[in-house]
């Protein structure tokens, strides 16, 4: 699919297809979508929280409610037409799901004792390592396909390896390869389809300090 309006988010635009096919111009059901995309979202941020607070229920639910009742994030619900932050948001989390699981196997992993049975589990600990990798680009390349602001997930990764205490490996640099890979991809596409529309303010009102302070607002 190409850019649509200086925006390469394929995704975001299919999901608008599919919807004028069911209700047309209807905003109801854009509304109502819009909502349930939240909820499942709410839920998810609920049970990430959850896990990283090691199943506490006070910090995932605390967390979780300074989530859904953020004004950016309400605006993202009411307004129907940034259904990409909604699709984003809700496979970014699904991803980072995804990877604590991953990390969380390498751990029973390590901490396997030998035994009779000993190879044949940690071929099974391993195979759903894989699982929940792969699970975890899927959800990454969805996420990215609605909104460029996915690619940030490699640095979530690489915080969630230091929560962890992940041990720095070679492994540990690859496996966040194919996703550096697509966020580079995706960036290059990016600004392509946003400079086909002008919108790059390439004049000196600017110097390189305001524009620090304007993208950090």
């Amino acid at each position: 699919m190409r850019p649509l309006r200086g925006n390469y988010q394929p995704l975001h635009i299919l999901s608008y297809n599919i919807e004028y096919q069911l209700w047309g111009l209807n905003p109801a059901g854009y509304h109502a979508a819009s909502l349930v995309l939240f909820l499942v979202t709410t839920s998810l941020v609920y049970y990430f929280t959850w896990l990283l607070g090691k199943k506490n229920v006070i910090i995932a639910v605390i967390a979780t409610l300074l989530f859904s009742i953020n004004a950016m994030r309400v605006e993202s619900v009411a307004w129907a037409s940034e259904r990409k932050d909604m699709l984003y948001s809700l496979f970014y989390v699904a991803a980072l799901i995804s990877y604590v699981k991953y990390v969380a196997r390498g751990h029973m992993n390590t901490g396997a004792s030998p035994g009779p049975r000993f190879a044949s589990k940690l071929l099974e600990i391993d195979r759903e390592r894989l699982k929940c990798f792969n699970y975890t680009f899927f959800f990454f390349v969805l996420s990215v396909f609605s909104k460029v602001m996915a690619v940030t997930l490699v640095g979530a990764m690489v915080m969630l390896d230091y929560y962890y205490a992940r041990r720095f490996s070679l492994r540990l640099v690859l496996e966040k390869v194919p996703f550096a890979l697509l966020s580079i991809f995706i960036g290059i596409v990016q600004v392509k389809a946003t400079a086909s529309t002008h919108t790059f303010d390439t004049s000196d009102r600017f110097n390189h300090f305001d524009r620090i302070l304007i993208a950090s607002r």
